[in-house]
């Protein structure tokens, strides 16, 4: 998985910010939530949503970090976990 395709459909759209808002709200599983940190704080919250959809529909820059979703040099303690790819 990518960061900011949480949903892991292979597509950074808007299905991955209404992923993360189900996730944070309704407690809608996700097999990676390390992917939804797209703004790189080693938070996930709704700060992530809204800089997702920034970049989508605004002028906000990409999801930090980019590529596949993979270990961070500097990780959250403890760190986002994933279920089904190479995260941590």
């Amino acid at each position: 998985m990518r960061i900011g395709d949480p949903n892991g459909d292979g597509v950074t759209n808007i299905a991955d910010s209404i992923a993360m808002l189900g996730y944070l709200f309704s407690g809608e599983a996700l097999n990676c939530v390390a992917a939804m940190d797209v703004n790189g704080d080693n938070l996930v919250d709704i700060s992530d949503p809204i800089y997702e959809l920034s970049y989508l529909f605004g002028s906000g820059a990409p999801p930090v970090g980019g590529g596949e979703c993979t270990p961070d040099p500097d990780p959250a303690d403890p760190p986002l976990e994933c279920e089904s790819s190479g995260c941590p």
